[in-house]
């Protein structure tokens, strides 16, 4: 019996959370301009979640009643110890750093749930008759680094820099649990050079690089949000067999699994011209990491799940330029504007075999990580409605010709490795600010230009094969295929196979992912010191402020921006928010 609103009123969720953080420091002075410092940071969140499903209506009905009760408690503990020292000598200024820090994590997680209860609005579980499951764990992780640094500077020049750290992550077997991580880095600011000091047009222009490592010990459980704490080991869970107790192997470990290496490379420059009326920073990066962290697919005779391994390569390529502009720059009016945009590409360097497929994409070397790999949807067929795919023609041999022709039976449609990506080919964001005397207004706008997402929620909507009562989307009425409507864009609805419209890992899937959103909208007005004045302040504020304000894509209830892959979910879009209030400064 399904009673949407009534299900929506009747059902509990209580969601009860307790987050402490507090810092603390010591600093003492060892001699001139040397210093050691001390670092403290505890961070204690409890979460107590109780979830009832009413036995009046909805699924919960047939079990009478259903009742989740999930409590965790997380405690991150970092310490830091930091000697820093600072000299300056004529026009060399230096300073070295020495540092060591620590953090542990422990994480505990219990849930229990029932079914069958006595009351149908008390979420209490001995007052429910029947046992469902249960699960209980600990997550225990630990990081430990020495780092240096040291920083040089020359009559406000020249610039360099070099860092080095050396990072231990329990996530790996004993013997490979360190790494070596460096960076490096200049700049130089020519517009301080006699040769330009007749420039009164040039406010500032510097010619900067760099390039640094980073470490990364995260890797997931497979087809899962999880973080895997203990890649290393072999992992097993308990299991009932024939009234007994049987140990399963879940997860296959790696003892040789170590860091992902993230190594990014910059260069570019920065200009101002009138003073700073007009700036421009343009940079080329390289991004490339190294010994992905990744769960290879094992051969399913191997009767082993996935492996983690470090596999291959990709690297990042690309440009990013930020411009900003005052457009009218006096005491009372103020008109600017600023816009960015990056663009890059993306290719894998290094796998450990010639291609791996998971789900709708397929990496090979050479290519990209977000290449679709799927079935291509060639259009309708207007005599009866049917979706048409294009498969390979095969010759004796059954090898591909490379030749191909057009089917309607979607399990005979060949995957393709598509020239399509989730990867866009500009994205960025642009803003306007506008004063008058005390009144202030900024709007700033976000944008991605191409891309294709791959949006199964819309598809979904059009499965006309399931339970009686579930809901289509309206484009299942107006868009598809009938006998009055033999020229409409997308195939017939068809009650026995899901794959008729919008078929899994086929192309029909992809739309494109551009977009533009106005992210923010700040207005305010700063009262004049008359004003301030007589009240006893020193400055006053009133401002109301709103972000995320609106979104307009290729279809409504797609958001492009709420994953990186391109991959629809069952996801709220980015919540709007507007608020108002008072700065006040005594």
């Amino acid at each position: 019996l399904q009673n949407p609103v009534a299900t929506a009123r009747l059902d509990i969720i209580n969601n009860i959370n307790d987050n402490v953080f507090g810092t603390a420091y010591a600093k003492f002075k060892i001699a001139e301009g040397l210093n050691f410092t001390y670092n403290l940071a505890v961070d204690v969140r409890n979460r107590a979640l109780t979830s009832f499903d009413t036995p009046q209506y909805g699924d919960a009905k047939g079990v009478n009643g259903r009742a989740e009760n999930a409590f965790s408690t997380a405690l991150n503990l970092t310490q830091q110890q930091l000697l820093n020292y600072t000299k300056d000598f004529g026009k060399h200024e230096f300073s070295i750093l020495l540092g060591h820090e620590t953090t542990d994590y422990t994480f505990n997680y219990l849930n229990l749930h029932k079914v069958n209860f006595l009351l149908p609005d008390v979420p209490v579980l001995d007052f429910a008759a029947s046992y469902q499951s249960s699960r209980n764990y600990m997550r225990e992780y630990g990081i430990e680094g020495y780092f240096s640094r040291v920083n040089y500077d020359y009559d406000n020049r020249y610039y360099v820099n070099a860092s080095f750290r050396r990072d231990a992550s329990s996530v790996f077997h004993p013997d490979n649990r360190w790494g070596n991580f460096f960076g490096v880095g200049g700049a130089w600011r020519v517009s301080q050079e006699k040769f330009l000091s007749d420039a009164t047009w040039l406010t500032e222009l510097k010619l900067k690089a760099s390039y640094g490592e980073q470490g990364n010990d995260a890797i997931l459980y497979p087809n899962s949000t999880t973080r895997n704490y203990y890649a290393y080991r072999d992992q097993f869970e308990v299991v009932p067999s024939d009234g007994d107790l049987a140990i399963q192997l879940t997860y296959l470990g790696n003892p040789n699994l170590t860091w992902e290496t993230n190594a990014n490379f910059n260069a570019g420059f920065e200009i101002g011209l009138w003073e700073n009326r007009f700036t421009l920073n343009a940079e080329y990066f390289s991004r490339e990491v190294k010994d992905m962290l990744f769960n290879t697919p094992q051969p399913p005779s191997s009767g082993n799940p996935d492996l983690p391994e470090n596999v291959g390569d990709m690297i990042n390529k690309g440009v990013e330029v930020t411009m900003t502009g005052d457009i009218i720059r006096t005491d009372d009016i103020g008109l600017s504007f600023n816009i960015n945009a990056t663009h890059y590409k993306n290719e894998i360097t290094r796998l450990p075999q010639e291609d791996i497929i998971t789900d709708q994409f397929r990496y090979n070397v050479g290519g990209s990580v977000y290449d679709y790999y799927l079935r291509e949807y060639v259009g309708v067929n207007p005599e009866n409605g049917n979706a048409q795919w294009y498969k390979d023609v095969l010759d004796a041999d059954k090898n591909p010709t490379g030749e191909r022709e057009i089917t309607e039976k979607f399990a005979e449609a060949t995957r393709y490795k598509m020239d399509k990506s989730p990867i866009p080919d500009l994205y960025g964001g642009f803003g306007v600010k506008f004063r008058y005397r005390g009144i202030d207004l900024g709007v700033d706008f976000a944008y991605q230009v191409g891309g294709e997402g791959y949006d199964s929620v819309y598809w979904n909507l059009f499965d006309a094969s399931g339970d009686v009562g579930n809901n289509l989307h309206r484009d299942a009425v107006s868009k598809t295929w009938t006998i009055d409507n033999p020229t409409a864009p997308l195939p017939r609805l068809d009650t026995q196979s899901q794959y008729q419209n919008g078929g899994s890992l086929s192309s029909i899937r992809l739309i494109d992912a551009s977009y533009i959103s106005l992210q923010n909208i700040s207005l305010g007005y700063t009262f004049e010191s008359n004003v301030t004045d007589a009240l006893g302040v020193n400055s006053l504020r009133l401002y109301a402020l709103a972000n995320n304000v609106a979104l307009w894509s290729k279809r409504q209830g797609y958001d492009p921006r709420l994953s990186l892959t391109g991959v629809s979910s069952n996801e709220y879009s980015i919540l709007r928010t507007v608020s108002v209030g008072i700065n006040l400064q005594f």
